[in-house]
């Protein structure tokens, strides 16, 4: 999980880094919510139910991170237009 407690945005490379999080963890969901496609496909519904926690831990922390950019939507434009 990606945690933004520490989000600081100070300069470039703290606006590209925010950017890199935020596609990691959309990048995660979207890994699991494959896995659980796949996993219904073939009928392994128990094991469907076994990623609940972890998909809605990862919707957490994408929500987390789009809050973030949303909150540092000036600087991000700032220092790093070309990644929002």
């Amino acid at each position: 999980m990606i945690a933004t407690a520490d989000v600081m945005i100070t300069d470039k490379s703290g606006a590209e880094a925010l950017v890199d999080r935020a596609t990691a963890s959309l990048d995660q969901l979207l890994e699991i919510i494959m896995r659980e496609t796949r996993l219904v496909r073939e009928g392994r519904l128990v094991e469907v139910a076994d990623l609940e926690e972890e998909k809605a831990q990862l919707v957490r922390s994408y929500a987390q991170m789009m809050d973030a950019i949303r909150g540092y939507r000036e600087l991000l434009s700032r220092f790093a237009p070309a990644a929002v």
